[in-house]
């Protein structure tokens, strides 16, 4: 099991239920004080702990997770100033971008690496991801037709839908085990998969058995 966590953006749905919306440095403080409390409540017997945003007194968590110390935290989200600071201090994975260039990623460790040193943290120690969509077909013609459909539900022109993908996961097995290698060559080795909805089950198929088998092959 992993704890996936993020400051959230919802602006209208604090407004639809009367509640004021916190600057995103505030959100980011809510996280970390959030975190922070799930661990004391993960790793000790009762946990009293008075924050600013929470508070508790003599709470027990029981049973224990299974994963020690605890299970792994994952913090989402892109902000360089705070959210990176928060992915530096408290996150054991980080997801903190969409489609990615490798120079998108790596710009983004450049800034992590200098919040983990402020911290005196080792960047080593938080997994990084990719997050991407998925578009795959058996051949060529089969992916311009599913590029066609998709360019039609989402209302765009063919060529701004592909202009679209230029970043994703797209084409044919062969051409998407390119594509993700690129990412795994440079150590990325943890895939967040969007496929369009509503999901096919013969794209999940394909994905698994021409995909995911060739990584699955290096990895032993």
């Amino acid at each position: 099991m992993e704890l996936g966590i993020g400051a959230g953006d919802g602006r209208g749905d604090h407004r639809a239920s009367g509640l004021a919306f916190p600057s995103t440095a505030e959100l980011v403080r809510i996280l970390e004080e959030a975190v922070e409390l799930v661990k004391k409540s993960w790793t000790e017997p009762s946990t009293t702990f008075q924050g600013r945003y929470y508070s508790l007194e003599q709470s027990v968590n029981e049973p224990k997770p299974v994963q020690q110390p605890h299970p792994p935290v994952l913090v989402g989200g892109h902000g360089e100033t705070h959210l990176l600071r928060a992915v530096a201090g408290h996150s054991d994975i980080c997801n903190i971008g969409f489609e990615m260039s490798l120079v998108e990623h790596q710009s983004k460790m450049e800034i992590l690496q200098r919040h983990c040193d402020e911290l005196g943290r080792d960047p080593s120690g938080i997994e990084v991801t990719h997050n991407t969509r998925v578009v795959i077909a058996e051949s060529q013609r089969q992916f311009e037709v599913l590029v066609a459909q998709g360019a039609a539900s989402a209302n765009v022109s063919l060529a701004d839908y592909k202009k679209s993908l230029s970043q994703a996961i797209a084409g044919t097995p062969e051409q998407c085990i390119q594509q993700l290698s690129r990412y795994v060559d440079e150590g990325i080795h943890y895939f967040f998969l969007l496929f369009p909805d509503p999901i096919s089950g013969e794209s999940l198929e394909l994905f698994a058995s021409e995909v995911m088998s060739h990584f699955a092959i290096i990895q032993e």
